[in-house]
């Protein structure tokens, strides 16, 4: 309903529809890897804005200007759009490893995104660095409004 869409490999659209299927308005995120820029989670807040998070490889562009992965290495992103579909904010968490934001919740009392995933080695989530035990581990994070 909105028009032809041309992705640069695997690319993630956010996509809003009425109840009855009819197109309300469509987001469209390239990168520039092939295969690994992933939605893998979405969420609404109490206003109906909405949250996604997922994989990113390289550079993409989520509607607020380029941001790229460290080192090449697959990173987790987290953005967050009006009921619109106007973009508010994204952020990005990576190391030298692979981090896979797989998860997110929002909180109806204040609107904050919970973000959960996996990462190995080491992540920073906007705290300080934190480090695996082991092979992979898993992390939440909390960004309020």
């Amino acid at each position: 309903g909105g028009g032809a869409q041309t992705s640069t490999g695997q690319d993630i659209f956010l996509l809003e529809l009425t109840g009855g299927g009819t197109y309300r308005w469509l987001r469209h995120f390239g990168g520039t890897y092939d295969f690994v820029n992933c939605g893998l989670a979405i969420g609404t807040d109490s206003v109906d804005n909405v949250a996604v998070a997922g994989i990113l490889k390289g550079t993409a562009d989520f509607g607020t200007g380029a941001v790229n992965s460290v080192n090449g290495t697959m990173d987790t992103f987290l953005a967050k759009y009006t009921a619109g579909g106007a973009p508010l904010w994204v952020r990005t968490f990576g190391t030298a490893g692979m981090e896979q934001g797989t998860a997110l919740a929002v909180d109806p009392t204040d609107d904050a995104v919970v973000l959960g995933g996996t990462f190995d080695s080491a992540i920073d989530l906007g705290t300080g660095t934190l480090r695996t035990a082991g092979s992979y581990d898993l992390f939440l994070g909390l960004y309020a409004p």
